[in-house]
């Protein structure tokens, strides 16, 4: 059985992403901008370390899925020890905040959850570089439907 999504987009919608371009139909407003941090749990037992780039790329990492750091890891000849892969830093923080698993997550979203996950936020061993986020929001009188980015679900 194949369930096709398709959605209104309402002149309430909106959207946020770190897309560069623009998306036709939409009007696009800067949003924040952000960096990404070394997360780990409270008392985890290398934290203290975490900064040396070596124990950085041994210790056992949880990695999002479809995130560039890997692809920049490899491109400077390095690479990390990868224990899980989930599909959102969400997930990410909290097998860390459970275990003596570390993440490469936006630095926002850790702050937000570090005292109710007791999460620590380190400095990273690489240059974490900055990107902003944008609001979408589409243009006055636009006709918009959107389509399930996957197309279909089984």
């Amino acid at each position: 059985m194949t369930l096709k999504f398709r959605t209104e987009v309402s002149q309430n919608s909106i959207l946020q992403r770190t897309a560069r371009k623009e998306i036709a139909g939409f009007q696009r407003e800067p949003f924040f901008t952000d960096t990404e941090v070394t997360v780990v749990r409270k008392g985890h037992p290398s934290a203290s370390r975490m900064k040396n780039l070596k124990t950085f790329l041994n210790s056992e990492h949880v990695a999002v899925i479809g995130r560039a750091l890997d692809t920049r890891l490899r491109q400077q000849g390095l690479n990390r020890q990868i224990g899980v892969r989930v599909p959102s830093y969400l997930q990410a923080i909290q097998a860390v905040a459970q275990s003596d698993l570390v993440s490469f997550v936006p630095k926002r979203l850790a702050q937000s959850l570090a005292a109710p996950l007791s999460l620590r936020l380190l400095p990273p061993p690489i240059d974490a570089g900055k990107y902003r986020e944008f609001l979408f929001y589409p243009r006055r009188g636009a006709q918009l439907k959107m389509q399930h980015p996957s197309g279909c679900a089984n």
